[in-house]
């Protein structure tokens, strides 16, 4: 795929703390901004809610949130995977894979699925089905979205596999 530059304008404390924050989590701000880029467009909206309210404000009414274990993530992808055949494999990647989540933290998972079992809707309703189960904004990607990128090889060797079809 053939690629080109993008070129955004933002403030320099923006983007030196954007910098931080992908090099914190071990990603370069292109691959970040490549993974938004395509989120949106699978997804056909921002994936995240746009507001001029401070988070605090926003959350202080929603129920109190905390870090979930891994074998809570896990049991929760188990149940939702089992109603769906097509999903083979569940990895967790991000801040809970690596020990770092916070209460805010959403649950990062990469889908590995056939293709002649699982259509888009199915993958939809297994998102769902473990956002309600974990009370937690769940995100997923798959070899699909990815690529074969260096965001892609990193999920492979650091994240963890807490899901496989028997």
């Amino acid at each position: 795929m053939a690629q080109s530059v993008l070129s955004v304008r933002m403030d320099s404390d923006t983007k030196a703390a954007f910098a931080a924050f992908c090099e914190e989590v071990g990603m370069s701000v292109s691959t970040a901004i490549n993974l938004f880029a395509r989120q949106t467009l699978r997804e056909r909206r921002i994936p995240f809610e746009i507001s001029t309210e401070p988070a605090h404000t926003r959350t202080a009414s929603q129920p109190a949130q905390r870090v979930l274990s891994r074998d809570e993530i896990a049991t929760a992808v188990a149940q939702a995977a089992m109603r769906k055949p097509g999903i083979l494999r569940v990895m967790l990647f991000g801040s809970y894979a690596r020990g770092e989540a916070r209460p805010d933290s959403d649950i990062d998972l990469r889908v590995s699925y056939d293709e002649g079992t699982l259509t888009l809707f199915g993958l939809s309703e297994f998102l769902q089905d473990v956002q309600a189960a974990t009370g937690k904004s769940v995100d997923i990607v798959s070899r699909h979205d990815l690529g074969n990128d260096e965001f892609a090889r990193e999920i492979e060797r650091d994240g963890v596999t807490i899901y496989e079809r028997p």
